[in-house]
């Protein structure tokens, strides 16, 4: 018995902690309502927190979860939580598009199942909820991780620098959010508390990444199709190494902030064809094109031997909008970091 009250004070405590988190968050977001995803993730947040709270008006008997038709239909109303949280993740993903009331229905589910309940008190319909829920959750799941990877491959044609705005971080969430709604699906069936402290504490961490990353997530600016420009514009691309001289020469690579459109403007073209031109006559896309420039300039800042700047520093002179991003190009091109290079660098010249 003493055993049993101190893991639903575990649990009680651990529960408590995550609602306060969410709670927090939401009003963070609410905040900072930049975007309208971020409010809709504010509701999420709140609703989610309530599910936590949730756990303080279970039956939970002796000590093992008793079903009982209060505790089925918090569980139940409980899944109401994944139609908000694909909403917002959909409204993230599709910015572009103006906010369709069909993404609601992805709710409407999760209403009936709560209703039917009631109405029937039947079990079944929380069995039925379950299953639905797990083939739901991976239709999304394959559908957000392919969406990913288009938008990833369109804002790396148009930005130089795409830290805030990327959004792989979504995939490797979503493949941790499908783990821990296994174990979440898993409790739902089989309900033992000490299980559930262990999703909580596997849960808190995954709360306060997603919100980081919600807080501070920017979107592209629209990338509107412009028309194609003249001969004088095709003849401008053709003589791509004029191209890689002139940005060598203006290094235009320096400005942190540079995309397709503002390059095409310095030089003088149309952004669709050296978008074209990039692409097809150099076979590598807007992103990596500048960023090579940029990791060059930055070995040749620390080839310099009376150079005091910090790794962080040559990253952002270097046009880098993050020493992350550096420390990858870096060692792509030249196999080593720049710290390690700099290390053998040093002894070099001890030696000498």
């Amino acid at each position: 018995m003493q055993d049993s009250i101190i893991i639903l004070m575990l649990l009680s405590f651990s529960s408590g902690i995550n609602f306060l988190v969410l709670f927090l968050s939401s009003i963070m977001l609410i905040i900072r309502g930049k975007y309208r995803f971020q409010k809709l993730f504010s509701l999420t947040y709140f609703l989610w927190g309530l599910c936590f709270a949730s756990i303080f008006f279970f039956d939970y008997g002796e000590f093992y979860f008793q079903f009982c038709f209060q505790n089925t239909l918090i569980l139940i109303l409980n899944f109401s939580i994944i139609g908000f949280m694909i909403i917002s993740l959909l409204d993230l993903l599709l910015y572009k598009k103006p906010f369709s009331y069909l993404r609601v229905l992805f709710i409407l589910p999760f209403i009936l199942f709560p209703i039917s309940y009631i109405i029937t008190k039947n079990e079944v319909i929380y069995t039925v909820l379950q299953y639905f829920t797990m083939v739901l959750c991976l239709a999304i799941y394959l559908y957000i991780e392919i969406k990913v990877r288009i938008y990833y491959r369109e804002i790396q044609d148009y930005y130089s620098n795409i830290e805030r705005i990327h959004l792989k971080w979504t995939v490797y969430i979503l493949r941790l959010c499908l783990v821990i709604l296994v174990l979440w699906l898993g409790l739902s069936f089989n309900f033992l508390p000490f299980m559930d402290i262990i999703y909580n504490v596997l849960t808190l961490p995954l709360i306060l990444y997603i919100s980081y990353k919600i807080y501070f997530q920017e979107l592209p600016e629209e990338i509107n199709q412009e028309k194609e420009g003249g001969f004088n514009d095709r003849k401008t691309l053709i003589q791509g190494i004029d191209i890689t001289a002139l940005i060598l020469e203006k290094e235009y690579y320096l400005n942190e902030n540079l995309n397709l459109t503002m390059l095409a403007s310095l030089i003088g073209t149309n952004r669709t064809y050296l978008s074209r031109f990039i692409n097809k006559e150099l076979n590598t896309n807007f992103y990596d094109y500048i960023n090579a420039f940029r990791v060059e300039h930055a070995m040749r800042l620390l080839k310099d031997s009376n150079s005091k700047q910090s790794l962080e520093e040559v990253a952002y002179q270097s046009g880098f909008g993050s020493y992350t991003t550096f420390n990858r190009f870096f060692k792509k091109r030249y196999n080593t970091t720049p710290g390690g290079f700099r290390a053998r660098k040093t002894s070099s010249n001890e030696l000498n």
